[in-house]
């Protein structure tokens, strides 16, 4: 009984935020189980031992003690008891519904929070190239922005556009045009090393790389790096002008502490426009390369 009494108090225990009013619920438990092993294994034990020491056999004492007690009490007492292991079953055939509960509610919070997860990695990728998106990307320059202000440091942009993609997507078709798209995204992703680098889709061939404090010069040296690893692909481009006759890129490159313009535009506007002019300048001077602003 008494191994029974903690089973249950324990079991209470582990259940009581799901109370209402858990003092109520333990004192109104405790008061009934003591009243009732009080009323009766308490005092039948009593009774049993008062005629040991008279000098009766315990087992003449047990029997005596089953045929002499009031039937009704008995009875009553049976009842309780039977209630009391009825209710302490469902209590803890209860326990274990909550428990599961828990268990399923915490799995599906997992579950919810791993698909918020992927829907938010969705949003800011890009379904083809497997890197940042424009919007990704333009939130990403604006938090950097605001940091480099504040400590004056630079920011770096590097401009990058696959040269005469068209000609390609026309000669090999488009799903060997998104082949070519996704092997140039990976050797130029390749030849950044720092966590804070940013590799992004700009639109359509074109791709945009952001440098966390990055002077004009380091942006120049990470864009003529990329520049190489495209060449290093040796993808055959039968329609390009260039020789030898492989799939090359363009890059533009240009970093500076991103004040806001006289003008009245923002820091990160004038990055990008002075990163694209600066690709311009490399494809007037004849593509596969790089230029500095």
């Amino acid at each position: 009984m008494h191994g029974q009494f903690v089973a249950q108090i324990q079991m209470l225990w582990s259940q009581r935020k799901h109370m209402t009013d858990p003092a109520t619920t333990f004192v109104g438990f405790l008061t009934s189980w003591l009243g009732l092993h009080i009323l009766g294994i308490d005092q039948a034990m009593a009774r049993q031992l008062s005629w040991l020491n008279e000098g009766m056999s315990a087992a003449d004492a047990f029997k005596r003690e089953a045929q002499n007690h009031n039937q009704g009490t008995q009875a009553l007492l049976k009842m309780i008891g039977r209630l009391y292991q009825t209710l302490a079953a469902q209590n803890a055939q209860l326990a274990e519904v909550n428990q599961s509960l828990e268990e399923r509610v915490a799995l599906r919070t997992q579950e919810l929070e791993a698909a918020n997860q992927r829907l938010s990695t969705l949003a800011r990728t890009d379904a083809l190239l497997s890197i940042a998106n424009r919007a990704y990307f333009n939130d990403r320059l604006e938090q950097a922005c605001a940091l480099a202000l504040r400590g004056e440091r630079p920011v770096g942009i590097v401009m990058l556009d696959v040269d005469y993609f068209k000609r390609y997507n026309d000669h090999y078709g488009h799903l060997k045009g998104d082949a070519c798209l996704q092997a140039v995204a990976l050797a130029v992703g390749g030849c950044l090393h720092r966590n804070t680098d940013l590799l992004a889709r700009y639109g359509g061939e074109e791709l945009v790389v952001l440098l966390h404090d990055t002077d004009t010069q380091g942006a120049l040296v990470v864009a003529e790096k990329m520049v190489q690893a495209v060449r290093n692909l040796e993808l055959e481009h039968a329609n390009s002008e260039l020789q030898p006759r492989h799939v090359s890129i363009s890059a533009g490159a240009y970093a500076a502490v991103p004040y806001p313009q006289a003008s009245g535009g923002s820091g990160s506007s004038a990055l990008l426009a002075r990163a694209d002019e600066a690709l311009y300048r490399a494809k007037s001077q004849g593509r596969n390369r790089a230029v500095a602003f």
